[in-house]
């Protein structure tokens, strides 16, 4: 069996490894988009309520009620802060993820060239073959020529 054969599973293994690095890089880019897009509705969200409360606050409102929007508004910000975290680890999750993908092509693109050189020299090698071959047939064909 030609080396180039025997190699052949190698390197489809290798793209397969790139296809699901490729893939989890996906994944983790959608992650990411998905908590800014979060963040951003929160804070959206926190500005609107802010809004809201010194509107209600200029007409004057029962104290229960400006306690509660102040705790309210807290929690929002508690959970912006908490998904600005959550920012951070995707982004940490996408950093790792591309360089994983980088260097899985990078792996499949060394494999593709290392069988492109394997498929040349057998390329090679055959037509040094047929050359033979064709300057033998042609050796021989005088001499039947002849007889």
């Amino acid at each position: 069996m030609k080396k180039s054969k025997r190699f052949t599973p190698i390197v489809d293994l290798a793209h397969d490894a790139e296809r699901k690095a490729a893939e989890s890089l996906g994944a983790s880019l959608k992650k990411y988009e998905q908590a800014i897009n979060r963040l951003s509705d929160l804070k959206q969200y926190h500005n609107e309520y802010v809004r809201q409360f010194s509107l209600v606050g200029k007409t004057g409102m029962p104290s229960a009620k400006a306690v509660d929007y102040r705790l309210f508004l807290e929690k929002l910000k508690q959970a912006i802060e908490q998904q600005e975290k959550s920012i951070e680890q995707a982004l940490l999750d996408l950093d790792r993820s591309k360089a994983f993908w980088f260097s899985q092509r990078g792996r499949s693109k060394a494999l593709d060239n290392v069988l492109a050189r394997y498929v040349a020299d057998e390329r090679k090698i055959q037509e040094k073959r047929e050359q033979i071959e064709q300057d033998e047939r042609n050796s021989r064909e005088p001499a039947n020529k002849t007889s």
